[in-house]
């Protein structure tokens, strides 16, 4: 265990949300795990056994944001775009993305809106489509798309609503980081955050 650790390369920036982060052993290959991990201003590709990292310029950073077209999802956006980051916006309502897609193009930076559907694996698929024939890679997945449930006691809430909610915000939430996870792993340079 001591010398497969000591393989073992892990982004780290600093003390921060905790995310999905890649370990990269001896011989390149990558394993998604938990950890704690945050976003930096330049994104770090560790190129294992070499003692070189690759830096990718600011202009070359591109981020996908889910939910993005408010709250939460469009704070981040617009964060990431005066960080450096092209956007990929993601979310159901096109007038709500194209508006924070005008925001982020006025400060300079540059976003594509894509409407969005998550709860469909054809629009997840369409949306990852999209993304790479545009820009080419993937760098930077925020995946804030979900939904709640009403503010009632638990034993209450009807169960088809339960379902609701955890298929949105799980079930979801894997798909559209496993469609990240492919483009990430097949770019050059390879890598990511999720």
């Amino acid at each position: 265990a001591p010398a497969l650790a000591r393989r073992l390369q892990a982004y780290r920036c600093a003390p921060g949300a905790r995310g999905l982060i890649y370990n990269r052993d001896s011989q390149g290959d990558e394993t998604p795990r938990m950890a704690r991990a945050h976003f930096c201003d330049m994104a770090i590709f560790p190129i294992v056994g070499s003692g070189k990292e690759t830096k990718m310029s600011a202009s070359a950073k591109i981020a996908l944001v889910t939910g993005g077209g408010t709250g939460v999802g469009r704070a981040v956006a617009i964060a990431l775009a005066k960080a450096g980051y092209s956007l990929v916006l993601a979310g159901r309502r096109k007038e709500m993305l194209d508006k924070v897609s005008g925001e982020i193009n006025s400060i300079g930076a540059r976003a594509l809106a894509v409407p969005t559907d998550v709860s469909k694996r054809d629009s997840i698929l369409s949306l990852f489509g999209t993304t790479k024939s545009t820009f080419g890679r993937l760098d930077v997945l925020f995946n804030n798309a979900g939904i709640g449930a009403p503010a009632m006691p638990l034993e209450d809430l009807p169960f088809e609503t339960w379902t609701n909610v955890v298929a949105t915000n799980l079930t979801v939430m894997g798909r559209v980081t496993q469609e990240a996870i492919k483009i990430m792993k097949a770019q050059t340079p390879r890598g990511g955050r999720i």
